[in-house]
């Protein structure tokens, strides 16, 4: 009983797995095992299967019109990067595909290992029906190896030549601590680097500190001497005006006592100018005559 129960298990287990490998078996590229086929990122891989391929269809794809199907590229173990490579490929009339590698770098970096996928026309990438194919490599392209390489070459040249330097240097060191070995006597002594002058912005911040109080005592001071004459210029102006009102008070004339003779005259002849004016007498008046003195005003006699 036990062993029909262990022939039963076997023989349904092994026909299961090798429906599900004989799939993969009629890709021819990529081949079976898994991630033992490879393609490079800026080069072309021919993709292709053989004619027994279509006979999985029904199985596997009923939905499928193996005349024309989409062909699509995507990750090994989740559809988070999916390209579809060609649309309306006929299984039957074709048995290959030549696909130019195009892939992003971080889809690339996310997953190196991809599989070829045939989906009913119009599906996506992510349907139920589907032949996929074995799984297999992409890698970078070759200008990113060559860089990748130069770089590590460039790094581990940089590296070695840095190593004899450093043994120069040593031996530099050790040099002069074996003379001061042989001759302790001899100590030489070396003078200080002399200090470094002061910079320019220093030098312009010690002149305007020095220059601000100059310029500040020179300000102040004229100032003060213009105070000083206008305050001088206040004071002449009160005594001249102080000195003439002294004049107008004793002289009725209004003329001051300082003028000199001929102004005197001048101003005399400008208050005759303004005199009252003169008229002719009444034509029943008598005739006064002008004499000098304190009688110049009276009456001529009759006659």
């Amino acid at each position: 009983m036990r062993f029909t129960f262990v022939s039963l298990s076997l023989l349904t287990i092994f026909p299961l797995s090798a429906l599900c490998q004989s799939v993969q078996e009629d890709w021819t590229a990529p081949t079976l095992p898994d991630r033992t086929s490879s393609a490079q990122v800026g080069t072309s891989y021919t993709i292709s299967w053989n004619l027994n391929l279509k006979s999985w269809f029904p199985t596997y794809c009923a939905a499928c019109d193996v005349s024309k199907v989409d062909l699509w590229v995507t990750g090994f173990s989740s559809y988070e990067y999916t390209y579809k490579i060609a649309s309306g490929v006929n299984v039957v009339a074709t048995s290959s595909y030549r696909w130019n590698v195009d892939i992003d770098t971080p889809a690339l970096l996310a997953s190196p290992d991809w599989v070829f996928r045939f989906v009913p026309s119009g599906a996506a990438a992510n349907n139920k029906q589907q032949i996929s194919s074995a799984g297999f490599n992409i890698t970078a392209p070759a200008e990113a190896s060559r860089f990748a390489s130069a770089t590590s070459t460039r790094a581990s040249t940089t590296s070695s030549a840095r190593e004899p330097s450093s043994t120069s240097n040593s031996a530099e060191e050790l040099a002069p601590s074996a003379a001061t070995t042989s001759q302790p006597t001899t100590t030489p002594t070396t003078n200080p680097p002399p200090p470094a002058p002061p910079a320019p912005q220093s030098k312009a911040w010690i002149a305007g500190v020095t220059i601000a109080p100059i310029l500040g005592i020179a300000l102040g001071a004229s100032l003060l001497w213009l105070l000083l004459q206008r305050r001088r210029k206040q004071r002449a102006e009160q005594h001249h005006q102080g000195s003439m009102g002294y004049g107008q008070e004793n002289h009725a004339t209004g003329i001051s006592g300082n003028v000199s003779a001929v102004d005197k005259n001048t101003a005399l002849v400008a208050q005759a100018a303004i005199s009252p004016p003169v008229s002719e007498l009444p034509h029943d008046s008598q005739p006064r005559y002008l004499q000098a003195g304190y009688q110049a005003e009276l009456p001529a006699p009759l006659r």
